[in-house]
């Protein structure tokens, strides 16, 4: 219930940003493009460092995609056997974090069960991964299946374009609300601006953020533009 108070807040200051602007495509940390370029297409949510290769792009394709049409469906079948059947259904490279797995006590073998369909492969991973709390990092263009310790010591910096949410307002009220909706509905106490944690939001000329957090709330934080998208659409 919390969850949902938060999401929903969230859409509500959204409704309070400047009007639609120009999607374009977003870029990493380079010039905006300018008039004449694809002004109409849809912006990609974000760039993220380390996700150049194509490996990496892949990857982030597979994971939003939906599940094959055959989804999921499995009972106390080991970690491992999973991980390889996603690996070779979804073209995918695939690894587990030994180390990490016991240092949490756990292992290979852990069963998993589940009965899948009609959500993306990034949903139903989550879902598997919890059963025993664990999560996955993009590292070295690989999906690394971790857990959230290890996660949450890797920061990652992501470039968002977010010029089709906000407004023209000269004096960059609109993003700056956007910065706040953030940080105050996402991971609320892993960012520094709050004194809980090494994570940053900075804007970087008019309609882009750079944001360092860990892969897991990059997801969130990727859900909540997706809903605030919907919201004022």
């Amino acid at each position: 219930m919390k969850i949902a108070r938060s999401v929903y807040w969230c859409a509500v200051v959204a409704l309070s940003f400047g009007p639609s602007t120009a999607n374009v495509a977003a870029q990493e940390t380079q010039v905006l493009p300018t008039a004449d370029e694809t002004a109409d297409s849809p912006p990609t949510m974000c760039r993220c460092a380390g996700e150049s290769g194509s490996a990496a792009a892949r990857i982030k394709q597979a994971l939003g995609q939906p599940l094959r049409s055959t989804g999921l469906d499995f009972t106390d079948e080991p970690l491992e056997n999973v991980l390889i059947f996603l690996q070779d259904e979804y073209d995918i490279p695939i690894q587990l974090d030994i180390l990490a797995l016991e240092d949490a006590g756990l292992t290979a073998d852990e069963p998993l069960s589940a009965n899948l369909q009609n959500i993306s492969l990034k949903s139903a991973l989550r879902l598997l991964l919890r059963q025993h709390q664990l999560t996955y990092l993009i590292r070295d263009e690989i999906l690394c299946i971790t857990t959230p310790d290890v996660a949450d010591q890797e920061l990652v910096t992501c470039v968002y374009d977010v010029r089709d949410l906000i407004g023209a307002n000269k004096e960059n009220k609109d993003i700056q609300a956007l910065v706040d909706a953030i940080i105050s509905c996402v991971a609320f106490d892993t960012w520094s601006a709050r004194g809980g944690g090494e994570a940053e939001i900075r804007p970087l000329r008019p309609g882009l953020l750079v944001i360092s957090q860990t892969q897991p709330v990059h997801d969130e934080i990727a859900d909540l533009l997706g809903l605030i998208r919907e919201t004022l659409n």
